[in-house]
This record gives structure tokens, C-alpha cells and sequence, in this order.
């Protein structure tokens, strides 16, 4: 059988019919698919609700719920929030100080009643983990997207 084929059955004869595939995707088919992943991504996480399994309290009641949206963060909030992890140095990376401080911006933005240094402060560790999941996806994706736009001519 030639190199990249694939072998599938069919139906009515339970018989193996190999057929061919490309062996691998080109550069740009992957670059291309990386970019609707990320797109998809993008579209997907970066606003919503988590339910707390911790609740935080605001306001003298307690929030079981937690709107996040990360498309209303401007520059310099998105940018301050990147800073709060003195140690972090590679600017293709988020850490995890940094993705719970970008995800408590957005929630602050989206959740009346609290700013970015109580839910912080407040969030219990399972909570902070899903926040910190949803924000270095929001990262990453918007990264690979961002690189879209660049043009180099």
C-alpha cells in the first residue's frame, strides 16, 4: 500500500479499500486550520457566566454566578492585567497569575457590584482554574489571530 494511504471498509463487502491521502497537511493547510481553531475559539470563550462552586461574596449577598466578558477589556486594561505577574517575561506566553487577572477584569467588566482585585482575592481554587483555563485559551487564540493581521510588506 503507498506511503499516506489509508485503509477504510466498506459496506457491503467488509473488504478493506485503501485510499489516498495527502501523507501530510502543507505548511499553510496547517496555518490555515490553526486560524479557524482560533477564530472558533475566539467566538466561543470570550464572553459568558461561570457558576461558582465557591460563592464570592459582593454587596452583602453571595454571587453563585460570574459573567465574564473579555471583548469589553480596552488596551490598557487587557495590558495591566498582563502585568500583574512581575516574573513573566515572554510576551507569548500567559501565566497563571496573569490569566486569573485578565479573567477578573472581564468579569468585573460584566459583574456589577465587584472589581478585578476582589474576584481575585475572593475566588476559590476551582473557580480561579476554570477562569484561568478561559483566559489563556482567549490568549492564545486571539495571538494566533492577531498574527493574521500582521502584514510584512
Amino acid at each position: 500500500m503507498p506511503q499516506g494511504a489509508k485503509t477504510t471498509a466498506t459496506e457491503s463487502e467488509g473488504e478493506q479499500v485503501p485510499t489516498q491521502e495527502p501523507a501530510q497537511k502543507s505548511q499553510e493547510d496547517k496555518r490555515q486550520e490553526l486560524l479557524a481553531n482560533a477564530e472558533k475559539q475566539l467566538l466561543r470563550i470570550s464572553a459568558g457566566t461561570v457558576t461558582l462552586e465557591t460563592p464570592i461574596r459582593a454587596g452583602g449577598k453571595d454571587l453563585t454566578e460570574l459573567d465574564y466578558d473579555l471583548r469589553k477589556l480596552t488596551g490598557w486594561e487587557y495590558a495591566d492585567a498582563l502585568d500583574t505577574d512581575k516574573g513573566a517575561h515572554d510576551p507569548m506566553k500567559i501565566s497563571a497569575k496573569q490569566a486569573l487577572a485578565l479573567f477578573a477584569a472581564a468579569a468585573a467588566k460584566a459583574t456589577k457590584g465587584l472589581d478585578a482585585k476582589d474576584i481575585m482575592e475572593r475566588i476559590g481554587p476551582m473557580d480561579a482554574s476554570i477562569g484561568i483555563r478561559i483566559a489563556s485559551v482567549f490568549f492564545m487564540a486571539s495571538v494566533n489571530l492577531g498574527n493574521k493581521r500582521i502584514s510584512n510588506g
